[in-house]
């Protein structure tokens, strides 16, 4: 299995946002898989708590955490007080930051659809990409969209702060989170 991108200090900070020591593995990764709704759904669903972690050409390093299922459902929004979208890099510079879900849009943290990959909050605050897309140049143009607000708690951020106003990636990957660790 090829590893991920992400580096021991982005664990550790991952880790402290969700609570505990945890343990992470690789299920999902768009240049080894490939970019669509069905690869995605059939490496993801039904694995518990998940990260996906988004790698701009610009170096910023940005996702989300739920922890409940991902499913193929023909479009459902999943409850999860839980869920936050972060940012871990930006331009290339360590600037770890957690956006929580905010208390009263908890009951559409996700969006569940077959056809799309991670989709965070009502307002698709984070929708990744629909369909199924290549890579050009070794860069994958999504699709999808980043309305930020809606249902995270951006903290005064916007798309540039957060994404570098656009959602072109170098990489994609969903991470399982286990239960924690013991010391």
């Amino acid at each position: 299995m090829m590893a991920g991108l992400l580096q021991k200090q982005d664990f550790d900070q991952l880790s402290k946002w969700i609570g505990g020591r945890r343990k992470f593995r690789l299920l999902y990764k768009i240049s080894r898989d490939g970019c669509s709704g069905p690869s995605f759904h059939s490496k993801c669903d039904n694995k518990g708590m998940t990260v996906t972690v988004l790698y701009n050409p610009s170096g910023t390093v940005y996702g989300g955490f739920t922890s409940q299922n991902w499913t193929s459902g023909g479009g459902v929004y999943v409850s999860d007080p839980k869920a936050f979208l972060f940012t871990l890099k930006y331009n290339g510079k360590s600037s770890p930051v957690e956006f929580p879900i905010k208390p009263e849009e908890h009951a559409n943290a996700i969006y569940c659809a077959a056809a799309c990959g991670p989709v965070f909050g009502d307002g698709h605050d984070l929708f990744t990409f629909k369909g199924t897309l290549t890579a050009s140049n070794g860069v994958f143009a999504l699709n999808g969209s980043c309305t930020l607000n809606s249902a995270y708690n951006m903290k005064g951020n916007d798309f540039n702060a957060f994404a570098n106003g656009n959602l072109q990636v170098n990489e994609l990957e969903v991470y399982q989170v286990d239960g924690k660790l013991s010391l």
